[in-house]
């Protein structure tokens, strides 16, 4: 059986099945805890009569590298529903965030953490060839951010003049 699934941002009247949803997590980035400020970019996958199978959190923050700052969105969460485990969602959660990207004119994505399936296949490489270390988390290890620019390389000399 084919499952109907959407993308969406996480509403106020989600909180339930949220909740509900966190207890049969597998996170592949981040974990369970959620930053005071709410749950701005934070992105459900949810399944037609099923609920929330996967998320997905995407923070706009700058970024610093040698040429200045730079406009970022840091996906921090990623996680699918243990028992509806399935990649085409992986995929489909960081499709969104990239197009989310593309539509603020957010020139980059980071990954932040361990790595996950399909990044490389996005055009995720490892951020540290490039200077960068995220402002919010400047002790953050380098190993751990990858880089997926959109368009134009928005780290080259020149860009942000």
């Amino acid at each position: 059986m084919l499952l109907k699934t959407s993308i969406r941002p996480y509403r106020s009247g989600d909180g339930d099945a949220l909740n509900a949803f966190l207890s049969r997590a597998k996170f592949l980035l981040g974990n369970v805890n959620f930053e005071e400020e709410g749950k701005f970019g934070l992105y459900l996958l949810c399944g037609e009569g099923v609920g929330i199978l996967g998320l997905v959190e995407a923070q706009a923050r700058p970024v610093v590298h040698l040429e200045g700052a730079t406009p970022a969105l840091v996906i921090t969460k990623l996680a699918l529903d243990k028992d509806c485990f399935d990649e085409d969602f992986i995929r489909s959660l960081l499709l969104y965030v990239l197009v989310q990207a593309r539509q603020l004119n957010v020139p980059i994505v980071l990954l932040e953490g361990e790595e996950v399936p399909f990044e490389k296949e996005l055009g995720f490489r490892p951020a540290a060839q490039h200077g960068i270390y995220d402002e919010k988390h400047p002790n953050l290890c380098l190993e751990s951010l990858r880089l997926c620019s959109l368009g134009e390389d928005p780290l080259k000399p020149g860009f942000l003049r």
